[in-house]
């Protein structure tokens, strides 16, 4: 590297021209020189500069994208160990008897039963008293024939035995035929102290579990002078204190009954009232055609509605009167109740709220065309549906099938318990799946659905499940 101190020291002392212009010569010659020879360097500083710029520039990106990671990475961590702790908690839960929901729906059949069980096992065996022969059915019925002679009293079972099960709610006494009573006639009894005795005539009587002693007894009773004729007894004691001499299930069980997701059973037949007939078709809708002459009703009440009604849980919607229709003035679809409550379908259909039914005895539903109407092939598509969204084109006619409960079966799938519990009604559309914590396999659904999600969780942040 030239000295630049001498030069310019050498450029300062000359005085002469000609020392002047050497040593300024000099100078430039031997700073041209380092130039020269310092280009490569230079120009290789310059790009090692830019070159550690550029690299500071993509440390200080990818510190700050791992900086971004990390808090993700921390926010899922602690997701899944709030969701392990919730599942380890669930799975080692010791509280044995408390029910756990899964809040998951699913698809379901409405269920439609009063789950009516008879806690009565009868013991009475064919036999004649006083000239009336009684006649055990083999399936808990009794069928009584001849005339009284003198009061034929017929024990169908003792208490013995009976109170020996642990009965701690009222219960109802059920199975007399129509028209019974007291004295001179004929009927279904409870008898045990003189406070306690309760009759069935016809409507059924209820019993209060404080008056149930061993030393009572159920009795079928034909007083003196009555002639029976094939007299059908169907005696029954159940916790239904709503059931009725129809409603009878043998001891060994009752019937579950399930249908789809339309409760409406059509049971019009082909027939014409007052100038309108109908006509069945194949789904089960009924197509109207003539010209009224006076209001023409069509009236079907199928047991099945009568059950549902009070039975069914949450809001309905009744549907089915054409979308066309001109309204309640020419003819529209109806429920009715005793009450005088009714509910009316003129074409939008109508939500019939739960609080509108329970405790409202059901009466009947009925297709009502008024006076001097024609209609052409009008097509009614009865439907009581959960959906509340449904609509006209939604129909589905009515179907159904029945699963027999006893002893021997276990029913705990959508909320009926065992035939020896007490048993849940379910109402239908989706229902929540429930079940109550054992010793083994606790939650291990609920466990699942954890673990799934967990996964799921970890897949999604990059990470792997392995």
């Amino acid at each position: 590297m030239a000295n630049i101190s001498e030069l310019l020291k050498k450029i300062k002392s000359a005085r002469y021209g000609r020392d002047v212009r050497d040593s300024i010569h000099d100078a430039i010659q031997a700073m041209n020189t380092d130039i020269e020879n310092n280009v490569p360097a230079v120009q290789n500083l310059t790009e090692r500069a830019e070159s550690a710029s550029s690299s500071a520039k993509t440390y200080s990106t990818d510190a700050s994208a791992a900086a971004t990671n990390a808090k993700n990475y921390s926010d899922s961590a602690k997701q899944y160990s709030e969701s392990a702790a919730s599942a380890i908690a669930r799975a080692y839960d010791t509280e044995t008897t408390a029910e756990k929901r899964i809040a998951n729906t699913i698809e379901a059949s409405m269920l439609v039963t009063n789950a009516t069980r008879n806690l009565l096992n009868p013991t009475l065996q064919t036999i004649t008293q006083n000239g009336v022969t009684c006649t055990n059915n083999g399936d808990g019925t009794y069928t009584f024939t001849g005339t009284a002679t003198g009061t034929a009293t017929f024990i169908v079972q003792d208490m013995v035995d009976f109170v020996k099960k642990p009965i701690n709610k009222d219960i109802r006494l059920v199975g007399c035929p129509k028209n019974g009573g007291v004295g001179n006639k004929y009927r279904l009894q409870f008898l045990g102290d003189p406070n306690s005795t309760v009759y069935d005539v016809g409507n059924g009587g209820n019993i209060h579990f404080k008056n149930i002693t061993k030393n009572a007894n159920v009795a079928i009773i034909i007083d003196t002078g009555i002639t029976a004729t094939n007299l059908v007894f169907k005696p029954m004691l159940t916790a239904d204190l709503n059931a009725t001499y129809d409603d009878f299930v043998p001891y060994s069980g009752y019937d579950v009954k399930s249908c789809g997701k339309n409760i409406v059973e059509n049971t019009l037949i082909n027939t014409t009232i007052n100038g309108i007939t109908s006509v069945l078709n194949p789904d089960c809708s009924i197509s109207f055609n003539g010209t009224s002459s006076a209001i023409a009703i069509f009236t079907f009440a199928p047991k099945a509605l009568k059950t549902f009604w009070n039975n069914c849980k949450g809001d309905v919607k009744l549907l089915g009167c054409p979308t066309d229709s001109p309204g309640t003035s020419s003819h529209f679809l109806q429920i009715w109740t005793p009450n005088g409550k009714t509910f009316v379908d003129d074409g939008k259909g109508i939500v019939i709220k739960e609080s509108d039914r329970v405790g409202i005895p059901f009466g009947n539903i009925a297709i009502i065309i008024n006076a001097g109407k024609t209609l052409s092939n009008v097509v009614f598509k009865p439907m009581l549906t959960t959906n509340l969204d449904a609509t006209y084109d939604d129909y589905e006619p009515y179907t159904e099938s029945t699963v027999h409960i006893d002893s021997s079966t276990q029913f705990p799938l959508l909320g009926l318990k065992s035939f020896d519990g007490e048993t849940n009604i379910i109402g239908p559309a989706n229902v929540e799946v429930s079940h109550a914590l054992t010793d083994t396999g606790k939650y291990v659904m609920q466990n699942m659905k954890d673990i799934s999600d967990i996964k799921a969780a970890i897949v999604a942040s990059g990470s792997t499940t392995e």
